[in-house]
């Protein structure tokens, strides 16, 4: 929990003047450094396990101000690892498709020669 008029002060203080219109009320203040989702989807699953009434009215990311609707689209994004994971599948799948394609020729090709031989031994 923090004074809102502390907030404020702080908030123009950074540079971040438009960020005080969502210091109204009782106001608590979540911090994240690394990943952005995390502190919102800690938040949701607190107020999901204790059935409390509280409301996430905005967020600063990056310096942007952003509102509450924004601040739960971030928190239904997957995290950081996860997006890389699939990022990196994505890259992967061409490449793998394409070996696949460069080694199935070769393959037949190993595998008639072999049939080949085989006959050639049994005659």
């Amino acid at each position: 929990m923090v004074k809102n008029t502390l907030a404020r002060r702080a908030a123009v203080d950074t540079g971040h003047d438009d960020f005080q219109s969502v210091l109204t009320g009782p106001v608590a203040i979540a911090f994240g450094y690394d990943d952005l989702s995390v502190p919102v989807r800690l938040l949701q699953d607190f107020v999901r396990q204790t059935r409390l009434k509280l409301d996430i009215v905005g967020g600063l990311v990056g310096g942007r101000v952003m509102t509450s609707d924004q601040v739960r689209q971030l928190a239904d994004l997957p995290s950081r690892e996860v997006l890389i994971a699939q990022l990196m599948g994505t890259v992967q799948s061409p490449i793998t498709t394409l070996a696949s394609a460069i080694a199935s020729p070769l393959s037949q090709l190993a595998g008639a020669l072999e049939s080949y031989r085989n006959q050639l031994e049994a005659a």
